[in-house]
């Protein structure tokens, strides 16, 4: 359950809480890169909250640092070729090795467990995380994606973000996860 909220928290932190301000900074300098992992260990602890202990925020913050270790090589590889796509999609595969890694870590100590017993029980639910994690994917990396390659392919200033597509996105998902709901309701009832 672990690794659901660090790949929520990455996704989050990478796509939603990212402006271009940020990117922008990031390219020009290794403080924009800090302040980037920085937002990634904040998020991340945030929403592993039950799970903390000082194990595992020794883990996260070990997390923060390889996060900034990736991004620093991946911008200065790709500063100096004209494959964003490539380089864009190796930097996520990276970082999801080792978001799978450290869950792993976590989930293998006592602080794999949930800690306090407030937590409301809709936080130890698998299936609203993977509808969370499909939304901010289907929704703000979708798009990144899509402009990423656009960047690639067209002048910088005719590449731009498509919200409508997202909102479509996002209620496709929750049709498909409504017809999913209802569909789970009257199997259990017919059981």
């Amino acid at each position: 359950m672990v690794i659901l909220y660090l790949i929520l928290a990455h996704l989050i932190a990478d796509f939603m809480l990212q402006p271009s301000k940020l990117v922008k900074w990031k390219s020009e300098s290794v403080k924009g890169v800090i302040v980037h992992a920085g937002i990634h260990v904040v998020v991340t602890l945030i929403l592993i909250l039950p799970y903390l202990n000082l194990a595992t925020v020794g883990i996260v913050l070990l997390l923060g640092a390889v996060h900034a270790f990736i991004d620093r090589t991946k911008i200065d590889i790709s500063l100096k070729s004209d494959k964003f796509v490539r380089y864009f999609i190796l930097d996520q595969l990276v970082h999801f090795v080792t978001i799978i890694l450290a869950g792993l870590a976590i989930s293998s100590l006592k602080s794999g467990e949930i800690m306090y017993n407030f937590i409301p029980s809709i936080y130890s639910d698998p299936y609203f995380v993977i509808f969370l994690i499909l939304g901010v994917f289907l929704s703000y990396t979708m798009e990144i994606y899509n402009y990423t390659v656009l960047m690639q392919h067209q002048a910088f200033g005719k590449a731009k973000f498509h919200y409508g597509n997202m909102v479509l996105r996002i209620l496709a998902l929750a049709v498909v996860y409504a017809i999913f709901v209802v569909v789970g309701f009257i199997v259990n009832r017919l059981a």
